[in-house]
């Protein structure tokens, strides 16, 4: 009985809509065109919605500076970015105007990226930062050749920002920096990467204002002190002492005679065995004819060569050679005469070795 009533409540319901739009012919076609109208407005949403980029996997992106949206496009096209939502990429573009704001950087799509966020990434200029390890260097044609490989900046604009400084020797900004591990952004300018190297130098120093002031030293003379200690060894367990020999000449103002500021002054770092004319070579950082620290650091030294600088050993020993073992320690002694005992017998194994 109620099937039966609902069934006929229903069937006069439906007659006379038929009726009311039969008689509202302009109604009903207004209807028509709005519901498909809304259809077709849920379908663009749901397409765009829905649209992610079509790269299977992460992709690394480089925009450079002046590229242009058509450029852009062409760049995502290439990589598969958005083979198959380029017209979800070109609405959101639009919507959010990145045709005027197309940003360099290094950017990294990820796979199935939803395009709305990949548009918005580019349209604000949202880099993926980038690692840039530093750990060592000798002269600055090495440092910048190191640091700007994976950066934007070439090696000629860092070198000129480092020269624009006016230091009296270019390896001085090793004064300011620091081995460690930095994020930058691939647009970083020469100038904010060398800002930043400083700004973490400086934080690390500020920690250490007593144990500076009880070195006797002032920081930058460390800096050129732990620089010939990192080049004399790479034994850590030395290089507090081989420090303290070197603060002890400088104390009687006795040469230093480190080999490795020699090889630096000459440019030359494959030579094994400094003699002769070496010895003479007219340059600031001999320290065989120029007593005291040479004016700036002969390369960036690490941890354990700072340290070893800043809290040097304290000894009578006024010598030291490599031991004849060839197994990175040194043989140290107080006198002259020891001293030339030691380096008899390293001598001796090197010319057995036939190295010169």
């Amino acid at each position: 009985m109620f099937i039966k009533k609902y069934y006929k409540d229903m069937k006069d319901f439906f007659t006379k809509t038929k009726q009311y739009l039969s008689s509202h012919k302009k109604l009903s076609k207004a209807l028509l065109i709005f519901a498909g109208l809304l259809i077709v407005f849920i379908i663009i949403i749901s397409v765009l919605l829905s649209a992610k980029s079509n790269n299977d996997k992460d992709v690394e992106l480089y925009i450079y500076p002046n590229t242009t949206y058509e450029q852009l496009c062409d760049t995502l096209q290439a990589h598969n970015i958005v083979k198959v939502n380029r017209f979800a990429f070109r609405a959101y573009s639009k919507a959010l105007n990145l045709k005027k704001n197309v940003r360099p950087g290094y950017y990294i799509i990820d796979s199935e990226m939803p395009v709305f966020n990949l548009v918005r990434h580019l349209r604000n200029g949202e880099q993926e930062p980038i690692e840039i390890t530093i750990l060592y260097a000798r002269n600055i044609e090495e440092f910048a050749q190191k640091v700007t490989k994976n950066l934007m900046m070439t090696e000629e604009d860092l070198l000129k920002q480092i020269d624009s400084l006016n230091y009296d020797y270019p390896t001085m900004v090793y004064n300011d920096i620091l081995p460690d591990t930095y994020e930058f952004f691939w647009t970083v300018s020469p100038k904010d990467f060398l800002a930043k190297l400083k700004k973490n130098a400086d934080k690390w120093w500020n920690k250490r204002k007593s144990d500076v002031e009880e070195s006797g030293f002032s920081k930058e003379e460390l800096v050129v002190l732990a620089s010939i200690v990192n080049e004399e060894t790479n034994y850590d367990k030395e290089k507090k002492r081989i420090a303290g020999v070197y603060v002890n000449r400088i104390k009687i103002g006795q040469a230093l005679q480190a080999d490795p500021t020699v090889k630096f002054a000459m440019g030359d770092f494959s030579i094994k065995r400094i003699s002769g004319d070496m010895l003479k070579i007219n340059s600031p950082f001999n320290t065989y004819t120029h007593t005291g620290l040479p004016p700036a650091p002969i390369c960036i030294p690490n941890m354990a060569s700072l340290k070893a600088a800043i809290d040097y050993e304290e000894h009578n020993y006024y010598y030291f050679c490599a031991k004849e073992d060839f197994s990175g320690s040194h043989n140290f002694a107080k006198t002259f005469e020891q001293h030339q005992r030691n380096a008899k017998k390293y001598h001796k194994a090197l010319n057995e070795r036939n190295i010169k």
